[in-house]
């Protein structure tokens, strides 16, 4: 009886086939769009630095002054001062390490420009830095703690590494930064971050191209690129900071380094503790003249807040809807397609065919449906997924690398057989009301004014 059934759905598929294919599009098309837009917010909500994403906190306190406009949020308040953060890192603090980071740029060649110099992005930061956050090294390690003093040595990431030394293991060679010769000491492999929060850079597909320490940077004088949030008195030359006036820049009241506490799990309040002692103690030299106000929040909750205010869930929204939309209009097709087989239902019943029967073939007909919907919709996924990392390297004018933009749009199988098991599920949902009203017509009725 199973096998009758199904001969008769695949046949029912095959008579009107403009419908078939009309609602195969209805289904598809919005199959497609909806996987396409959630797989780009699914990749890019990822909790990066993973099982250490609970243990990780950035460490923020208000030191603006008094005309400053009042903060709400965490992602609004400045970055630490240079001062705060070499006070902190040296304090005996309540933390397992702490580290700060500054964006740079920098120019990577070879004394017998044997490579084009290439313009490139990179960090400046401590030694502790790779022990928290742990990215992964194909060659070497980071530097050691003696190396913060300013030693010229360099952890490359691996796209670099390729350009500069074809992915060979590049440990210990020596290569021009800024045209000053520095030592490679480690390699990173592949590390891909849905967001860049280390730096409070907050971009995605942008990894950096290498790492030094951020003594080395300042003795060298590499450019500092990050916002300065300053007081007024120094607002006028804010400018010059980029690459000038570093002595007025350290001791100055502009934030422009983020600053990270390894802490025990869940146990930030003993280390806020420690920090709002340490303010009130400088508020006895005439800093920090605002009322008390910090952020200690790891990565977890700065991504709950991120997803939340600046993710892609509005477009996975619109997507949902439209898809939505297509399902409504493939029920009006599907209760066109089998109120058009009335008669032939009709005299089935009327031989003999019990309702289960009828209800039977139908199910599998719009189960089929469902699968060869799913395929085309995949298709069109892959096809979309395609195209939006098209626009994003356009957005970019082309800065951010196709390698590192990828993995922001990357179908994988388990988000792949969702949307089979989604477009079955949606197409016996859809199945309902149609079967439902195909089976409720009177046989009898129906024959005679036939």
């Amino acid at each position: 009886m199973f096998a009758y059934n199904f001969s008769l759905a695949l046949r029912s598929l095959k008579e009107r086939p403009a419908l078939t294919l009309l609602m195969l599009l209805a289904m598809s098309v919005g199959l497609g769009l909806f996987v396409t837009f959630y797989t780009g917010a699914k990749n890019g909500s990822d909790i990066p630095h993973g099982d250490k994403a609970s243990t990780l906190y950035l460490v923020q306190m208000d030191n603006r002054e008094l005309s400053a406009d009042k903060i709400e949020r965490a992602i609004d308040m400045p970055d630490t001062t240079y001062r705060d953060a070499v006070n902190l890192y040296n304090l005996d603090m309540p933390a397992i390490r702490q580290t700060y980071v500054m964006r740079t740029w920098a120019t990577l060649s070879f004394a017998d420009n044997e490579v084009r110099p290439m313009q490139t992005r990179g960090a400046a930061t401590t030694a502790d830095f790779f022990t928290m956050f742990e990215p992964p090294f194909l060659y070497g390690s980071g530097w050691q703690l003696a190396a913060d003093s300013g030693d010229s040595q360099v952890v490359l990431g691996k796209t670099m590494n390729d350009k500069l030394f074809g992915g060979t293991n590049s440990v210990g060679k020596r290569l021009l930064l800024n045209n000053k010769p520095v030592t490679v000491v480690g390699v990173l492999d592949t590390w891909h971050l849905s967001w860049r929060l280390y730096d409070r850079g907050y971009y995605q597909g942008y990894p950096h191209d290498f790492f030094v320490p951020v003594q080395y940077a300042l003795n060298h004088n590499l450019t500092r690129d990050t916002r300065f949030d300053c007081w007024q008195a120094d607002q006028p030359q804010s400018s010059r900071f980029t690459n000038q006036d570093l002595a007025t820049l350290q001791a100055s009241e502009c934030g422009w380094l983020a600053f990270w506490a390894e802490l025990p799990e869940a146990d930030p309040a003993q280390y806020q503790e420690k920090l709002h002692a340490y303010i009130n103690e400088q508020k006895a030299y005439g800093r920090f003249p605002r009322e008390l106000q910090t952020y200690v929040l790891n990565i977890v909750e700065q991504m709950d807040f991120l997803n939340a205010n600046y993710g892609e869930q509005s477009s996975v929204i619109m997507a949902l809807l439209f898809y939505t939309v297509c399902l409504l209009n493939a029920i009006g097709i599907l209760l066109a397609k089998f109120i058009r087989r009335s008669k032939e239902v009709s005299v089935r019943r009327a031989l003999g065919a019990r309702k289960s029967a009828i209800i039977l073939q139908h199910t599998l007909e719009v189960m089929m449906l469902g699968l060869v919907s799913a395929v085309f919709g995949l298709l069109i996924a892959v096809l979309g997924l395609k195209a939006m990392v098209q626009i994003r390297l356009w957005a970019s004018d082309y800065n951010a690398r196709l390698e590192d933009v990828m993995p922001y749009f990357q179908l994988d199988w388990g988000l792949a057989l969702q949307a089979f098991a989604i477009s079955v599920l949606c197409a016996l949902l859809i199945s309902i009301y149609p079967i439902w009203r195909l089976c409720s017509q009177p046989v009898a009725g129906y024959l005679k004014s036939q």
